[in-house]
């Protein structure tokens, strides 16, 4: 008895300093879009790249208002080997993006892309906003933060408003704002 009893004392002093130790959580990792292409976890987002087909009059819309001098897109985003519907949005987004690169509306160096694990990850934004869900697109007007494209889809979803609502306008909505 005494042993069963010293081997508890034991295991139950290693559970408290186990539980004590601070959990460095690793940084967001910057990638870019072939980078994210070629990493596992992300490969769904070539068939999503590939196939997604934006609204042509909303995009005629963004491709308006598209301010280069003053829009910036970022994109925060984990790692999953299927991913649901609803987490699909910021490789829609991405594609999105790469179209208005094609179309000479706006640059890479107007939007970012970062591997996350966890939405506590610091990233290079950490201090500008925080991030409730991930996957997230951050939409910034002038370096601050003006919209979060999942954080109003999900207000959408659970208020029962207008849904589906496709990325393209969430992205025109965030531009039109005054």
């Amino acid at each position: 008895m005494k042993f069963l009893l010293n081997t508890l004392l034991v295991f139950i002093i290693l559970f408290s300093f186990s539980c004590n130790e601070n959990v460095v959580e690793p940084d967001a990792v910057s990638m870019t879009i072939d980078e994210m292409l070629s990493t596992p976890g992300y490969t769904w987002v070539n068939e999503v790249l590939a196939t997604y087909k934006q609204d042509a009059a909303v995009y005629s819309q963004i491709q308006a208002l598209i301010d280069s001098s003053r829009d910036k897109f970022v994109i925060f985003a984990r790692a999953a080997c299927s991913c649901p519907d609803e987490k699909k949005e910021f490789a829609q987004v991405a594609k999105i993006l790469l179209d208005l690169e094609k179309d000479k509306k706006l640059s890479r160096k107007h939007w970012e892309m970062f591997a996350m694990s966890s939405r506590s990850n610091p990233n290079p934004y950490s201090n500008l906003c925080k991030l409730n869900n991930l996957p997230e697109i951050v939409y910034l007007r002038n370096g601050v933060p003006y919209y979060n494209f999942i954080d109003t889809l999900r207000y959408v979803i659970n208020n029962n408003l207008k849904y589906p609502v496709r990325v393209e306008e969430l992205m025109l909505e965030a531009l039109k704002r005054p």
